[in-house]
Parts: C-alpha cells; sequence; structure tokens
C-alpha cells in the first residue's frame, strides 16, 4: 500500500488513464495519526428530493452551493472540485464551479484553523446544505466544540482487508455529517 505523506500533492490519486492528479475521497487516505493530523476534506451536496423539489428550490440551492464552494476556496482550499474539474490539477475556479447544477463539490485543507473558520462561517450561513467533514476524530471533535457545532453522525472507516495475507489495515479517519 501506498504511505500518505504531508505533502498535499501527494494527498491525491493518479489516474491510470492520464497523466493527471485527481481527488480523492476521504475513504482513501489511509496513515498514521500523525500523517493524517493535517489531512481534512469537506464534502458540500444538496439534498434532491428537498432541494430538487421545484425550480426555486433548484436555484437556492445552486446558489448557496457556490456561495460555501466560494467561501471554501477564498478560506485556503488546497483543491476544490466536483466532476467538472479540480483546482489542484490547476483548472480554473470559476470554471469548476461554471457547471449550475445540484453536484456539490469537494474541498481539501491542509491546516485545521482553515477548515474551522470554514465551517464557522457554514454555521453563520445556515443555508441547510449537507457539509460532511473528513478527518481525524478528535481534530473534528476539536473543530466543533470550539465553533459550537454538534455532531449528528460519527461514521468510522475501519479498514481493508488485505487479501493475500488476510491482514486488517486500520484507517485512521472520520466522517462528521453536518446539516
Amino acid at each position: 500500500m501506498q504511505k500518505l505523506t504531508l505533502d498535499w500533492e501527494d494527498r491525491f490519486v493518479k489516474n491510470n488513464r492520464k497523466d493527471i492528479l485527481i481527488m480523492s475521497h476521504a475513504a482513501h487516505r489511509f496513515g498514521s495519526k500523525e500523517e493524517l493530523k493535517d489531512d481534512y476534506n469537506l464534502l458540500v451536496k444538496p439534498y434532491k428530493a428537498i432541494d430538487d423539489e421545484n425550480e426555486k428550490t433548484r436555484e437556492e440551492a445552486i446558489g448557496k452551493t457556490k456561495k460555501l464552494a466560494d467561501i471554501a476556496f477564498e478560506n485556503g482550499a488546497v483543491n476544490l472540485g466536483r466532476r467538472s474539474g479540480c483546482t489542484g490539477r490547476g483548472d480554473d475556479y470559476n470554471d469548476v464551479m461554471a457547471w449550475e447544477n445540484l453536484q456539490g463539490f469537494f474541498a481539501t485543507f491542509i491546516e485545521k484553523e482553515k477548515v474551522k473558520q470554514v465551517l464557522a462561517e457554514y454555521k453563520k450561513k445556515d443555508y441547510g446544505i449537507s457539509v460532511v467533514v473528513g478527518g481525524l476524530v478528535e481534530e473534528i471533535f476539536d473543530i466543533c466544540k470550539e465553533i459550537g457545532l454538534k455532531p449528528h453522525t460519527t461514521l468510522y472507516s475501519f479498514g481493508i482487508s488485505d487479501t493475500c495475507s488476510n491482514i486488517f489495515i486500520f484507517l485512521c479517519q472520520l466522517l462528521v455529517l453536518f446539516c
């Protein structure tokens, strides 16, 4: 298995068909506690059943999602992307966000304070858009406590099975959902 390093460019997965870097979801992150200490990611996504009820709710959700992406980008996301591209591989932020749909976006941060700033701003906005935060348990809960957020769901990844030696490799990650 490839070891995760603290260099943010190494936090992305190489696409075998193209020599480009693409964003990885939290489930693909693994390493020691020290290696993952400064590795945070957000998934921000409207809920289709509610936000796509009619044209008005759809447009509102798209606008709110764009504003949340702006906040993440302006506060130091080292990568921000969606199906249309990502800034970590050099795509222009405005081009990435130009596709108006309910897809949402991913953002990656390497500084706890920047994630805290973003989540504090999201809390003030209170848009009702789903936000999933990935990182170490202690770090995420510290951030939540400091800014007055109460996590409602915690998802742990207990690892992957190595089929050759049947060794269970534990992943150091957590996803905390906020709505």
